[in-house]
């Protein structure tokens, strides 16, 4: 009797003129009915969302990583050069009056620092063996501003104003059997096509995590570098802009290329400069893409399943409910308020789970060294990845998420609306 004066109650409010939220109400006491049914159809969103919140995670701090050590190790912002530099670090190919094109450029409202450098091919050897390399010469005052190599120093010092001496990458010096203070032979071209040479002792050793970067670039003082090669003083190779937001980049570059349109003088923006890391980055996005479908097909299927399950196990109920009048709609409705809630659970339970777990790898890092040798030849990668959220990214593919969740639940809806009372009442 309690039984028939349950169904009757809840056919009483369905078939009533009252608000939805009856059907609301409805939706929640078959939840709490069966806790442990709501769980695992919830988990499946719950786990759906943080699996997705942690890949993005991963990418968006692994392509942050590429791009800042990219920029900050090396190359900077946006640079300036003579035409044809950028594919041939000929020495002939140079700037002048370089003093005068610094403050230009420092005057540019988007420009926080410029530094001036030369590049050159050359080679380095010891006593015991010989490797190519690429000779940076900087100013290192102005190069602080510009690039934070510095920060990856692990013995020794930096490039210094005064004094000789060169700073090298630990990889280098691991295949040069080289040690701090041990001198080194360096071998380049100058510009009237004759070879120049000059031994420099090793002040400094840095690590990036990157093997291609600590094996093939090296420093000294611009002075050192100009001397060397046969520069003037007022002379350099390049000059490195650091902006004050990096997505201004390429707006600046055009900028300038149409003020020096009559010289012979380009300049690059970063993403110019380093294609490898641009390609890396659109041909990941495809892949993450790809994931994020099957993540949704994933959820879709679980959530479905456990609402066709749902139904199945309350068919004698539904079948009673509609013997009594209740409509195929109302029916609809009241499952589809059961995914919504499940789906906002899930949504809260995955979001505090993906979150606290992106958030603590972010403190503690992923360590990539066991395959880092893979990577060593995409600039700015390093051995140690740290995720990092960017609600921009993550906040359209949630909601899709979530909507899809709820969507899924009109399968099982519509089969239940189609019921035939008397088989359902007959049914279990």
């Amino acid at each position: 009797r309690s039984a028939t004066t349950r169904l009757r109650r809840i056919h009483a409010e369905v078939t009533s003129d009252r608000t939805v939220l009856i059907f609301a109400q409805m939706a929640l006491r078959s939840l709490f009915r069966n806790p442990c049914r709501s769980m695992i159809t919830a988990s499946a969103t719950a786990f759906g969302l943080a699996a997705y919140l942690f890949l993005y995670g991963f990418a968006d701090g692994f392509f942050e990583q590429m791009v800042r050590n990219s920029t900050q190790q090396l190359s900077g912002h946006v640079q300036l050069m003579a035409k044809g530099h950028d594919a041939d670090l000929s020495p002939q190919l140079r700037i002048d009056n370089v003093s005068e094109r610094l403050k230009t450029l420092a005057d540019e409202p988007d420009v926080q620092a410029a530094a001036p450098r030369i590049l050159l091919k050359g080679m380095v050897a010891n006593p015991k063996t010989s490797q190519p390399v690429e000779l940076v010469g900087v100013a290192p005052q102005q190069e602080l501003q510009v690039t934070e190599l510095a920060r990856y120093m692990v013995e020794g010092r930096y490039v210094q104003d005064d004094g000789k001496g060169i700073v090298i990458g630990r990889k280098l010096a691991d295949e040069l059997d080289a040690r701090l203070n041990d001198k080194l032979v360096v071998t380049v071209q100058q510009a009237s096509g004759d070879l120049a040479s000059g031994a420099y002792p090793i002040r400094g050793i840095y690590r990036t995590g990157s093997d291609l970067f600590d094996s093939e670039y090296v420093f000294v003082n611009i002075a050192q570098a100009r001397q060397l090669a046969g520069f003037a003083p007022n002379q350099a190779s390049r000059i490195a802009l650091r902006l004050q937001d990096r997505t201004q980049s390429s707006p600046l570059a055009e900028s300038l290329n149409r003020e020096l349109a009559d010289t012979q003088l380009v300049v690059q923006d970063w993403e110019t400069l380093l294609p490898v890391v641009v390609q890396m980055i659109e041909m990941t996005q495809i892949d993450f893409y790809l994931i994020l479908s099957v993540v949704f097909v994933v959820v879709a299927i679980g959530v479905m399943n456990t609402m066709v399950m749902s139904v199945m196990e309350r068919t004698r109920e539904l079948g009673v409910m509609l013997a009594l009048g209740t409509r195929g709609s109302q029916l609809v409705l009241t499952i589809l308020f059961e995914a919504l809630f499940l789906a906002l659970l899930g949504m809260v339970a995955g979001t505090v789970l993906g979150g606290l777990l992106v958030a603590w790898l972010n403190r503690s890092g992923i360590d990539l060294s066991a395959i880092a040798g893979s990577f060593e030849t995409i600039p700015g990668i390093t051995d140690k990845v740290y995720p990092v959220l960017i609600i921009d990214h993550v906040w359209l593919p949630s909601l899709l998420l979530f909507a899809c969740s709820v969507l899924v639940a009109l399968y099982p809806a519509r089969r239940a609306a189609r019921l035939d009372p008397v088989e359902a009442i007959r049914h279990g």
